[in-house]
């Protein structure tokens, strides 16, 4: 199978106007957050004069004036919006556009709302007024069920210049660079999945504020960090010949490889490891009337350490919830081993909760 070129290059800006985080007004129990990184260190391409939204904060203008579908918020829908638009020579705001469809009713909305912005001030680039592309996150999010804000910082606010531009490059092939330090770590290359890490190519060429997003398997999202905090400097970009700090955006093909079985087990460290559940168990079901027993599965990672743990069979949340707590709490065990080397297991211990 030909391999894909993971790579995707993103030059990064921030939407001004944009003060963090705002909750719109309540409409029917839903909410709508109007997001972006206001940190004036984040690396950001503008023209001479960026266009101005008329009244200084469009943040607030958004807030009062979007409005939870009632449609949407009946089918407790909610997502995050991007749309796409065009600030004109004469300020008007054209060729409105969702980038990442979430919901139809929601996606009308972010679309209907933008597109009733007043015109703005227009930019202007070599004394020229000049159309400037943006892109706004609208945040669709309801609380459990219950129609709350939940305002989160976002830093997928962009916006595209008419400067010249060069985007960072990697210092060599990539495919083959990633692939071999995914292989290294002891996971598996993936054509179709991976984990999306941010970070910024200084005006040197290091790499720095690496995140990534949230992950189901929360160690394969730092695994994914890590290598990528291993990159060599890279090529940095440029505007107008200069270099310029640059936000970049790369997918890590990496998979998730826990074993089931390996050529060496994990062993606890204490011996028996029902024992010392049993010795550490702060609940008792005597008296309360509430017994059994509670399969929790989990991983033990290539350093010993525990994490993913997970009930398999809900028996009662009190009893589950002191399984979750006595699997986390055990000290680290010996990893196993697949050709003499460390690697992730799959493991599963019951932790009985019996009347005596």
């Amino acid at each position: 199978m030909r391999k894909k070129n993971w790579l995707i290059l993103l030059c990064a800006g921030l939407l001004p106007g944009f003060g963090g985080c705002l909750a719109a007004m309540p409409n029917g129990g839903g909410m709508v957050t109007i997001e972006a990184d206001s940190t004036q260190d984040s690396p950001y391409l503008a023209i001479e004069y960026m266009p101005r939204f008329p009244g200084g904060d469009v943040t607030k203008w958004l807030a009062k004036n979007t409005r939870y579908p009632k449609a949407a918020l009946e089918r407790k829908a909610e997502g995050k919006v991007f749309v796409q638009f065009v600030i004109e020579k004469d300020g008007r705001v054209t060729n409105v556009k969702v980038l990442r469809p979430v919901d139809p009713d929601l996606d009308r909305e972010a679309v209907r709302v933008v597109s009733s912005m007043p015109r703005w001030k227009p930019g202007k680039q070599r004394g020229k007024f000049v159309r400037v592309p943006y892109m706004v996150p609208i945040n669709f999010r309801l609380k459990s069920g219950k129609g709350e804000a939940m305002a989160e910082p976002d830093v997928d606010a962009y916006v595209l210049t008419g400067n010249e531009v060069r985007t960072p490059l990697f210092p060599g092939n990539w495919n083959k660079w990633i692939e071999k330090r995914i292989r290294e770590e002891g996971y598996g290359y993936s054509d179709d999945e991976g984990v999306m890490v941010r970070f910024v190519v200084e005006t040197d060429g290091r790499i720095t504020k690496i995140q990534t997003r949230k992950e189901e398997d929360v160690e394969l999202g730092r695994a994914a960090a890590a290598i990528i905090a291993d990159m060599p400097d890279w090529v940095p970009g440029t505007v107008n010949g200069t270099p310029a700090r640059m936000r970049q955006v790369v997918r890590v093909p990496m998979e998730d490889s826990v074993y089931m079985v390996v050529e060496e087990m994990p062993k606890f460290p204490e011996g028996d490891v029902t024992r010392w559940i049993a010795e550490h168990m702060e609940y008792s079901p005597i008296g309360c009337g509430v017994s059994g027993k509670v399969f929790v599965k989990f991983v033990v990672e290539k350093d010993g350490r525990i994490t993913n743990a997970q009930v398999l069979r809900p028996e009662d949340p009190v009893l589950d919830k002191e399984a979750i707590r006595l699997v986390e709490s055990m000290p680290r065990w010996i990893p196993g081993k697949q050709d003499g080397k460390p690697v992730r297991v799959s493991y599963v211990v019951p932790v009985n909760f019996q009347l005596q």
